[in-house]
């Protein structure tokens, strides 16, 4: 960076266009210039990710970011591996990183929670006005469901591993009172249907009034 330059910087609650005025190897002095209007985020949508192939999880976790979920939660299903599970309490430092940088690409003010590894069930004891699981097996896709909450209600996403969530647990989803619905005759990946869920839900939130 040189003196002079024209850069975007945010302290986390508001984001502003700012001059470099000064330069030295332990601060930068800027002069804030306009507000930045952030992009709208659906403030309460929160994706339950099952443990993926740590690459594909983290590429997800990345873009479901950047699409402006509220809290990232990966959950060890039945059918995710073993190892990965047991991987995956030393990444959530690595994966809040990376929520950071996507959240800072996408001009987020603020990066989406990254929990600890969570088991279903105790993932279903997070508070959520609606909860929707995808499966291959589920109805259509309806937002009947989300008529009447406002644009902060918090609705859960729950996307299972390669192969998808097991009897049990898709029993265990419908005992909880959630919605298991399709996205439709292909069969996803779990990081596509992540993603595409994020995004038509994502979508929803953002036009409730």
């Amino acid at each position: 960076m040189k003196a002079g330059e024209t850069v975007e910087v945010s302290d986390g609650v508001e984001a502003w266009t700012a001059v470099a005025e000064s330069i030295d190897p332990r601060q930068v002095v800027f002069t804030t210039i306009d507000v930045l209007a952030p992009p709208p985020a659906a403030a309460g949508l929160e994706l339950h990710l099952a443990l993926i192939k740590l690459p594909r999880f983290e590429w997800a976790l990345e873009k479901a970011t950047e699409l402006g979920v509220a809290a990232i939660v990966p959950v060890a299903a039945e059918r995710s591996d073993g190892g990965l599970i047991k991987a995956a309490p030393k990444r959530v430092e690595r994966w809040a990183r990376i929520a950071e940088e996507a959240a800072q690409q996408s001009r987020r003010l603020a990066a989406p929670s990254v929990e600890t590894p969570l088991t279903l069930a105790e993932a279903l004891q997070r508070p959520a006005a609606v909860r929707y699981f995808i499966d291959f097996s589920g109805q259509d896709p309806t937002a009947g469901r989300l008529k009447g909450l406002s644009s902060s209600a918090t609705v859960a996403i729950f996307v299972g591993p390669e192969g998808g969530w097991s009897d049990e647990e898709l029993a265990l989803a419908h005992n909880q009172g959630s919605d298991v619905i399709s996205l439709g005759p292909q069969v996803l990946r779990s990081e596509t249907a992540a993603l595409a869920a994020v995004s038509i839900l994502g979508h929803v939130l953002r036009t409730i009034e």
